[in-house]
């Protein structure tokens, strides 16, 4: 019988696998570098990269290997977006905010990257690439929104398909706006909000 040598440096453990997906693995230590959709290419995303202060040397080239990151969520792109935006939008229509009032809509898509992704990280497996999904999709909406031009504002991915889908509801929900930017004034939904805005300014870098 031929006895197969295994090299002691490709050995991979149980924990080099399954970290990704956990509270205090390697998902705290990473994120993903995503190139947002335009008119000539589809959302990509790019690859996995350690945040600031972290030497994750060989780990990430374990990850990308045994996960086949970014390959198989590329191959899924379109349904992790449409999750993304599917949500959202039964957020906003619970929620409802103007989407005129800048500041109201970017705390609101903060709290839901914040308390239905970043919070649900060490749960749901594609939690992680969500939550970078939408980061980035906020940043560029930002982006956006302070644009001083509405042809510039119109740009954004997220902003039309929001609009899109809230539209023939617009109406119903005005009256619930006042509710919404109060909630969104609370310690807990503040600290939800900031919470993002730190993992949105990992995702800028």
């Amino acid at each position: 019988m031929i006895r197969q040598i295994i090299n002691p440096g490709t050995q991979r453990n149980l924990q080099d696998i399954f970290q990704l997906y956990r509270e205090t693995g390697l998902v705290e230590q990473s994120y993903l570098e995503i190139r947002i959709k335009t008119e000539h290419q589809p959302t990509k995303i790019c690859a996995l990269k350690a945040k600031e202060n972290y030497n994750l040397f060989e780990k990430i080239d374990v990850i990308n290997e045994v996960h086949k990151i970014p390959e198989r969520w590329n191959q899924q792109i379109d349904e992790i977006e449409n999750n993304i935006y599917g949500h959202l939008e039964g957020l906003l229509l619970a929620m409802p905010v103007s989407l005129d009032d800048t500041q109201s809509l970017l705390n609101c898509l903060d709290y839901a990257l914040s308390t239905s992704y970043l919070q649900k990280r060490g749960q749901d497996p594609f939690a992680f690439v969500r939550s970078c999904l939408l980061a980035a999709l906020i940043n560029d909406a930002e982006i956006a929104l302070k644009a001083s031009s509405s042809s510039q504002a119109k740009s954004s991915v997220l902003l039309k398909e929001l609009t899109r889908r809230l539209e023939p509801n617009l109406g119903e929900i005005s009256n619930e706006v006042a509710d919404t930017v109060s909630l969104l004034k609370r310690q807990k939904a503040l600290l939800s909000i900031a919470e993002a805005q730190k993992m949105r300014q990992i995702i800028k870098s």
